[in-house]
């Protein structure tokens, strides 16, 4: 009899302590997606994202998280007839002076490769910066917490 009343006590107290760590669990992603949206405002006003060349009209900026896999992202797209190394002359030269280093791209390929990479450290993370053609005319710049978030950088 003893041992059926020892049984039952261990089986709820392991009832008990999982249901605490599922608890726990939930919180801590809670708190993680909360950050991680956090994070994506403060992406989203970094001074690469404030600045662009003559003759591009900005679009609003965008930011956000991945929940699905828990990144933070920031970014704007720019619209005109500049022309597509004047684009990259200006932002190697913006975000090198905001304290990035262009990083290597890989050779384009697929959709929407990069043309310019760059890298930072923000906040005790890292950032990684790239810069696309959306179609003609149209080029984005997307920060986010991890190197391939869409475009094709190293």
């Amino acid at each position: 009899m003893r041992s059926v009343a020892w049984v039952a006590i261990a089986g709820l107290a392991l009832a008990g302590g999982i249901t605490a760590g599922v608890h726990q669990m939930a919180e801590r992603q809670r708190d993680r997606l909360a950050d991680c949206e956090q994070r994506g405002t403060r992406l989203a006003g970094l001074a690469p994202l404030g600045r662009w060349p003559a003759g591009l009209q900005p679009s609003e900026p965008y930011a956000g998280c991945d929940v699905d896999r828990v990144v933070a992202y920031a970014g704007r797209q720019y619209h005109g007839a500049t022309g597509q190394g004047e684009v990259v002359e200006f932002f190697a030269g913006a975000i090198e002076q905001a304290g990035w280093r262009v990083t290597s791209r890989v050779p384009p390929t697929g959709d929407n490769p990069a043309i310019l990479c760059a890298s930072a450290d923000l906040d005790g993370a890292k950032a990684y910066l790239n810069l696309s053609v959306a179609v003609a005319g149209t080029y984005d710049v997307h920060v986010a917490d991890v190197p391939d978030s869409g475009a094709r950088c190293r």
